[in-house]
């Protein structure tokens, strides 16, 4: 007997839009992912490394802590078993720490292939307060049920 507490790959509606997930990434986010991760030097367009007094004060978030699984788990009862396949990233503007961000989720298209199932999930994230586009994802999902 199917679950019906799980979003299956034949409910998902190509262009469907899923109400906007919203959140805020705070000071102790970045800490974390700080405490991670080894953050290389901040570098111009042409890769030459940018002297540490001439960084901006204001450091952007990294799009690690921006490209979240979060919104999908809260819109789309997922089922066991998906497998994350692809995904695109376009950065649009910075996003900094305190931004009251927006994600929206798209079912941009989906088929099948070799006998499985693939969605492909658009995430646009704005910055609340301007509506400004901040980034967006496209993530290919092996949607299993």
């Amino acid at each position: 007997m199917p679950d019906t507490n799980r979003t299956y790959y034949d409910d998902l509606v190509e262009g469907h839009v899923f109400p906007p997930h919203h959140w805020t990434v705070t000071e102790q986010d970045v800490a974390d992912l700080d405490a991670c991760v080894v953050v290389g030097p901040l570098r111009k367009a042409d890769g030459t490394e940018l002297p540490a007094a001439a960084a901006p004060a204001r450091q952007p978030l990294s799009p690690f802590l921006l490209n979240t699984f979060k919104a999908m788990r809260a819109a789309i009862s997922m089922p066991d078993g998906l497998l994350h396949a692809r995904e695109t990233l376009e950065l649009h503007a910075p996003a900094y720490p305190g931004d009251r961000l927006s994600l929206t989720l798209r079912v941009k298209s989906k088929h099948i292939k070799n006998d499985k199932k693939f969605v492909l999930i658009e995430h646009d994230i704005a910055r609340v307060d301007d509506q400004r586009r901040i980034m967006t994802v496209d993530r290919l999902i092996v949607w299993v049920k």
